[in-house]
């Protein structure tokens, strides 16, 4: 979140110049969902009330003027058994390996690219979460409790022998569910339009997701802050 979407736009930006007005409408551009949205302002926030900590600004926090809702825009829809049917037959073997493991795990999108042929134990029936991969980043799991080992439906196996036959990439350490050049993961908009427009009640599917330190408070600027947080959390 911070490499991705934070340092980029602000992190040349002096603390003094980022306001409440200008934050708002830059998360207002992200095409991203809004829970993701809160997330980056939680941060945003968590930044500047480090840079007080630490001596690095005075004034007040800007983010506390930020108001950004996490509520869903529209309640996330549920595919019938006929629905994900036509689904599967209009997908290659690798798309119906992620919709078939997605569907009888609940892993998060994130885990599910960050999959590995290392995590996946096919003969006692198991899937290792270690890792998680968002925009082509690979992080620890959201959560301690999403690094435990989830129960691989046995169903699936044959699926995931196939996959693994055709695919280009079959070392351990190889993505499952790897894109051309063995980076994780799939065109998610593209998948999430395709089932769309497969399934009935489409819409609902598709609305689903360093310079050096300066002496004068205020004067920092924020990926000095970042850098900071990064060693002190």
């Amino acid at each position: 979140m911070l490499n991705v979407w934070i340092a980029p736009y602000w992190g040349k930006h002096l603390l003094t110049e980022v306001e409440a007005l200008g934050v708002k409408n830059w998360l207002k551009s992200l095409p991203l969902a809004r829970s993701y949205k809160c997330k980056i302002r939680n941060t945003l926030s968590a930044l500047f009330s480090h840079a007080r900590l630490y001596k690095f600004y005075s004034a007040e926090n800007p983010i506390s003027e930020v108001k950004q809702s996490g509520k869903r825009k529209v309640v996330p829809g549920v595919l019938t058994k006929t629905q994900l049917e036509q689904l599967l037959s209009n997908l290659g073997i690798r798309e119906q390996l992620l919709v078939l493991t997605a569907a009888t795990t609940g892993l998060r999108r994130s885990e599910l690219a960050g999959l590995k042929w290392s995590d996946i134990d096919l003969v006692n029936g198991w899937i290792s979460v270690n890792r998680s991969v968002d925009n082509n980043l690979e992080n620890p799991c959201k959560t301690e409790a999403s690094r435990k080992a989830v129960p691989l439906d046995l169903r699936i196996v044959p699926f995931f022998k196939r996959c693994y036959e055709v695919s280009l990439f079959k070392a351990s350490d190889d993505y499952v569910f790897a894109a051309g050049c063995n980076r994780a993961g799939v065109k998610w908009g593209f998948f999430r339009r395709r089932s769309a427009i497969l399934c009935e009640g489409d819409q609902q599917y598709c609305d689903s997701d360093q310079e050096s330190e300066r002496s004068d408070a205020g004067s920092g600027i924020v990926s000095e802050v970042i850098e900071m947080v990064k060693e002190k959390v």
